[in-house]
């Protein structure tokens, strides 16, 4: 996100505070919504800016959101979103990235805990830090069920199914417990600890990198 995004960011949170809880509501659903949209950070803020303004100019008239919005919050966030120049396929991908990197992050540093913990409990070498197939298949699923559940959750915003997020999750946990239980739990690289400190912060740097770009 570029410091322009970040400072209008910033602006909106405060705006947000001027409305009252239920329709904050309404606007978290929204903005919530736009996240999921095919449009840049700055774009986004923009419209979120917008939207956000014309609630307190309505709270101000007596009106509610529905009254300046229509009923279908959907349909309206979709009509501006639609006059909204689209990222191109290289900033899809470079945002799909950057958006990926924490959770890896976040993840290897978590399996990196466990894995030197295990290593003291099993009296072998703390610093050596043993990945097996299934430790990398089971890291895949969980960053791609994360995935899914933040794409559905943002696009379903208005019309949320607990019933099928809870469907999917179920899906991916389910394969990836059968792979963990037919395929062998064969090591492939047993790196140092200090490599794969090296690694969370490369993969941080990057995400901050790409990030300051988007």
């Amino acid at each position: 996100m570029s410091r322009e995004a970040r400072m209008l960011r910033d602006e909106n949170n405060k705006l947000e505070k001027q409305l009252d809880d239920k329709t904050n509501e309404i606007l978290t659903d929204i903005v919530v919504y736009i996240r999921s949209a095919n449009i840049s950070d700055i774009d986004q803020e923009t419209v979120r800016r917008d939207i956000t303004q014309m609630l307190i100019d309505a709270r101000g008239r007596g009106e509610t959101a529905a009254d300046v919005i229509g009923g279908d919050y959907k349909a309206f966030c979709d009509a501006i979103i639609a006059e909204i120049p689209k990222l191109s396929a290289k900033q899809r991908i470079m945002t799909a990235i950057r958006d990926t990197l924490p959770a890896l992050g976040l993840l290897i540093g978590i399996w990196v805990v466990f894995s030197v913990i295990e290593q003291i409990i099993n009296g072998a070498t703390w610093y050596v830090t043993p990945v097996s197939v299934t430790d990398i298949l089971g890291g895949a699923a969980m960053l791609i069920l994360a995935t899914l559940i933040v794409v559905y959750i943002t696009k379903n915003s208005f019309n949320a199914k607990p019933a099928a997020l809870v469907c999917l999750i179920l899906l991916i946990t389910a394969v990836a417990l059968c792979a963990a239980l037919l395929l062998p739990s064969r090591i492939i690289f047993s790196p140092n600890i200090a490599a794969d400190a090296a690694l969370v912060i490369v993969i941080f740097a990057a995400h901050k990198i790409i990030d300051n770009k988007l």
